[in-house]
């Protein structure tokens, strides 16, 4: 499940007779109001059904994000999402957000503090009805539609300004917001903007603040307990940890088909599974074995985040085409590690230092727009492409002739980013295991041939096909099939000596970082969980593809 605070509060409703299959939605909300204190209560309703009610604890970290409802059984076509925050049985704030389903959807909603007391004109469907960023938009505006939003006030946290000490600026969904600066506020406060920091009730004083993003609530159980509500209002999941809840998968995979739900050497597992990668310390580029990485010179230590097992393949890439075709274009500042340094993401270990900024909108003129467009761009090689026209027996091949661009679209768009390049060296080297290969067991074992890998002579193959070179943590063809981009710039060496959840950015740069080897590289070494590789981020190659990481 995908985890974006501390502690997540998960209430599945669903709105379909009987366990009937449909479309899913999940609600995160997102807000700088201050949890217990200016809200004690979230409300979500879904096409004016009964609502699913939470009571969030104080620790929330509503500034992140957290996901409050989830829906399932959905038809295609239009629904509204009405989200309330509510102190007592006063409502403090409220945003209707209408969406049109295709397909499955993770629905960011955000509620921001300078809305209180607008009053925007008509309800309904009437324009500029619902408030946003102290503005008036039409109830249509979101990550899922921005053409329906007012131009975007800010592309980054750096656009924002903060006037209360203890509060920092952030950016999210265009609009600035004012949140509590971490470790700011006495024990047991939380920062206000315009007021400060203020006593919080029934916040444990021992605690200092908002726990670290990423990290599990250690209070109590009841600490944020579902309030179920009138019976037809949705079956509350109370099963078990929050991780009991119902999955939301990624768009590519929503709708059953070649290459979405048929993977792997036995078909039948879904084209979209994402193992978990634990985090841990390991040296970048070294196994203490090979030749040219016995260089221990630069530690890491990589947070827990989840990898796609498989690499994103034609069948999983056509959704979204016909998803950019309709109109989806990735949202400015999209794609951080927002589990990571309080929703920052990554460290930047580059030298303008700061955190990663996110999804550059120059990037998006650079997306192909039309199914013929996107035809041509993937038809790099006559003999070796693997995307066809029209749906066929290519669907469950890794995806090659990808541009940088194109792939980290395409992971935003799937619920995900590209992996750093520390996430990515960690897990094909089995964390602290440091495997020669991804598949070497015991790690230092050099055995090296073509039932563990996809590599010259071959043609691009189904992802999965060879199960016995999979990683540690579940991958496969970590080595193999198609070279993976990573998120990172390319330095050699690598610039900083440290890393902590960091990746190389750079202003401008004409190289990104590759992985893993593909099935147009012959040499043994291009395949060691070290070796590192270097391409342009427009440039079409043969075997290039990419693999989605995921927030834990």
């Amino acid at each position: 499940m995908r985890r974006l605070s501390s502690f997540v509060l998960w209430v599945v409703g669903s709105l379909a007779s009987g366990c009937a299959p449909g479309l899913e939605v999940a609600v995160d909300v997102r807000t700088d109001l201050v949890s217990a204190l200016e809200f004690d209560r979230v409300e979500v309703s879904l096409d004016g059904a009964p609502a699913a009610v939470s009571r969030p604890g104080a620790a929330e970290d509503f500034r992140v994000g957290v996901r409050t409802a989830e829906f399932s059984g959905l038809s295609r076509g239009r629904h509204e999402v009405v989200v309330r925050l509510a102190l007592g049985e006063r409502t403090t704030l409220a945003r209707r957000v209408a969406l049109r389903l295709e397909g499955s959807v993770i629905l960011p909603v955000v509620l921001t503090r300078d809305c209180r007391g607008v009053e925007c004109p008509g309800s309904g469907t009437v324009t500029d009805s619902e408030c946003l960023g102290g503005r008036c938009v039409e109830p249509g505006c979101s990550p899922l539609d921005p053409t329906l939003c007012a131009p975007p006030e800010c592309m980054g946290d750096g656009d924002c300004a903060s006037a209360t000490d203890c509060a920092e600026p952030r950016c999210a969904e265009g609009v600035c917001l004012e949140v509590s600066r971490q470790g700011a506020c006495p024990a047991g406060e939380a920062c206000v903007p315009g007021d400060g920091c203020v006593v919080v009730p029934g916040r444990d004083p021992s605690d200092a603040g908002p726990p670290d993003a990423g990290s599990m609530d250690s209070g109590p159980p009841d600490a944020g307990a579902i309030d179920a509500g009138p019976p037809d209002a949705g079956a509350m999941d109370d099963a078990g940890p929050p991780d009991a809840g119902l999955a939301l998968g990624p768009p590519s995979c929503a709708t059953p088909g070649p290459g979405r739900t048929d993977c792997g050497p036995a078909p039948g597992e879904d084209c979209c599974v994402s193992p978990r990668v634990t985090g841990g310390m390991f040296y970048r580029s070294y196994d203490g074995v090979s030749s040219g990485f016995m260089d221990s010179s630069y530690p890491a230590t990589v947070s827990t985040f989840l990898l796609d097992k498989y690499e994103v393949t034609v069948g999983r890439f056509r959704q979204f085409v016909a998803a950019v075709e309709a109109g989806w274009r990735p949202t400015p500042g999209e794609g951080r590690h927002t589990h990571l340094n309080g929703g920052a993401g990554l460290a930047n270990s580059g030298p303008a230092g700061g955190y990663e900024s996110g999804w550059d909108p120059a990037w998006t003129a650079m997306l192909p727009t039309t199914a013929a467009a996107w035809t041509t761009a993937l038809s790099c090689d006559a003999e070796y492409s693997s995307w066809t026209d029209t749906a066929g027996a290519n669907e469950g091949k890794a995806l090659n002739c990808l541009t940088w661009t194109s792939a980290q679209a395409f992971c935003l768009w799937d619920g995900g980013f590209l992996p750093s390049e520390a996430e990515w060296n960690y897990a094909a080297s089995g964390g602290d295991e440091r495997r020669v290969y991804p598949w070497s067991s015991p790690p230092g074992s050099t055995s090296f041939d073509p039932t563990r890998a996809v590599y010259g002579p071959e043609t691009v193959a189904l992802v999965g096909s060879r199960p016995a070179g999979d990683g540690r943590y579940g991958q496969s063809d970590l080595a193999g099939n198609v070279t993976e981009w990573a998120l990172d710039e390319f330095v050699s060496p690598y610039a900083s000596g440290t890393c902590t959840d960091c990746s190389h950015l750079l202003p401008a740069s004409s190289y990104r970082a590759l992985r893993g080897g593909g099935f147009a590289s012959y040499a043994a070494t291009q395949f060691l969980a070290s070796s590192r590789n270097s391409g342009i981020p427009t440039a079409l190659y043969i075997d290039a593809g990419a693999r989605c990481a995921r927030t834990p």
